[in-house]
């Protein structure tokens, strides 16, 4: 027979002998599935070893930040689970959209008052620079050569004013 000697709580020896010892805090082992430094309450009566999800839910062990308990094993949170349990979480940069940490637009920055109106009517000039060369230089040549009307290439700079708006400053 396989007797335990337990102290605080923990496996301290392990001994084969016919008899249990006369010593208090020995423990018969039905099992044998114990070690020594190992916590007398992972086992149960019978020392048969609890699962971790019993251990979990008696408080013996804690799940790791970061992880959660699946099919009796620890596996480690996807991001999203990281970001709604708060392990994750965002720079003032930067938000959640669709489970998933992204950068903020510009305009969200600057209502967030991260970035100024001057840096946001900088990032807009240049996005309308941008547009300006795509769309209205050849309206503009269009017109030069009378095949556009100035009306065309000036509601073409309009319609790009309208689509990236400057904030007061």
């Amino acid at each position: 027979m396989i007797y335990n000697k337990i102290e605080n709580n923990i496996i301290c020896r392990i001994i084969s002998a016919s008899t249990m010892p006369d010593e208090h805090g020995w423990e018969l082992d039905n099992v044998a599935v114990a070690r020594t430094g190992e916590r007398r309450d992972f086992f149960d009566a019978d020392w048969n070893r609890k699962s971790l999800s019993v251990l979990v839910t008696e408080k013996l062990i804690d799940i790791p930040d970061g992880y959660k308990l699946e099919n009796e094993s620890f596996v480690e949170m996807t991001d999203e689970e990281k970001i709604t349990a708060g392990i994750i979480k965002p720079t003032e940069r930067e938000k959640i959209a669709d489970g998933k940490i992204v950068s903020k637009t510009t305009k969200e920055l600057y209502d967030d008052k991260i970035i100024t109106a001057k840096e946001y009517n900088e990032y807009i000039d240049t996005c309308r620079k941008s547009e300006y060369v795509a769309t209205t230089d050849s309206i503009f040549w269009d017109y030069q050569e009378d095949k556009a009307t100035k009306t065309d290439w000036e509601k073409a700079k309009q319609a790009i004013r309208d689509k990236y708006p400057k904030v007061e400053e």
